[in-house]
């Protein structure tokens, strides 16, 4: 919510910028007819076209002002974006009974004994670990077959 207040906060403020520039390019604009009226002495329908080109090319900067200002400020918004959360590393150590294992080591000999079940050509694209420290054993689930135990 309090993006969205200061976005239009910002919006308004380029919008009042550019309306109050566009009034002082019509105040001057109006300045310099007067001035090219009086010594150039044209007649009054072809100084009227003219004041009209001009406040025209004037409004026409002004939108192109209020343009890159939107188009900076929906910039400046959307390159403020929160930092990637890192997620922590992570590191699990089993102590029961006496003896201590790491996730690490469980996963090695589980690598090594099912490459001994099943040979070492043999692809393991998944492996389910299912450790049960009180009857101190490993069993091993291999590619989503059930391979065997080992102690621990």
């Amino acid at each position: 919510m309090l993006r969205i207040v200061s976005i239009a906060q910002k919006m308004d403020a380029i919008y009042n910028f550019s309306r109050n520039r566009n009034k002082k390019c019509e105040s001057t604009l109006r300045k310099n007819e007067v001035i090219s009226m009086s010594t150039e002495k044209e007649s009054g329908a072809e100084a009227a076209k003219k004041a009209e080109k001009k406040v025209k090319a004037a409004e026409a900067k002004a939108e192109t002002a209020l343009k890159t200002a939107k188009k900076t400020v929906k910039n400046t918004v959307a390159s403020k974006k929160k930092p990637a959360v890192k997620k922590p590393t992570v590191s699990i150590e089993v102590q029961f009974a006496g003896k201590s294992f790491t996730a690490a080591d469980l996963q090695k000999r589980a690598e090594e004994f099912y490459r001994s079940q099943k040979g070492a050509a043999v692809i393991l694209k998944t492996m389910e670990l299912y450790v049960k420290p009180e009857e101190g054993r490993v069993y091993v689930v291999a590619n989503g077959e059930e391979t065997g135990s080992f102690e621990i």
